[in-house]
């Protein structure tokens, strides 16, 4: 993260939509490293409860199984969509 708010930086990470597409291209070893840089940009924001959530998708893929992944990952969406919202609505007002 480049920026001095990284939770700015945090609304232009652009892993979720890559773990998105690789799903959807099938592609589990680009949905795992896209996954597995998102756990990491969570926990180091201290984004625990999105963090424990992605923890498991991201060692099934690190297995090389994708059997349910996509299904999680769309669950997963809401909790992301409300996180990237709630940046917006308040942090964008503090600087």
């Amino acid at each position: 993260y480049t920026s001095f708010f990284p939770l700015l930086d945090f609304l232009d990470d652009e892993n979720f939509s890559a773990i998105k597409e690789a799903l959807r291209r099938s592609d589990v070893l680009s949905a795992f490293n896209a996954a597995h840089a998102l756990k990491g940009v969570v926990g180091n924001l201290g984004m625990d409860s999105f963090y424990y959530r992605l923890h498991p998708v991201v060692e099934k893929l690190r297995s090389g199984d994708a059997d349910g992944t996509e299904e999680e990952i769309k669950s997963l969406e809401k909790e992301y969509e409300n996180i990237k919202k709630l940046i917006r609505e308040n942090i964008k007002k503090e600087v």
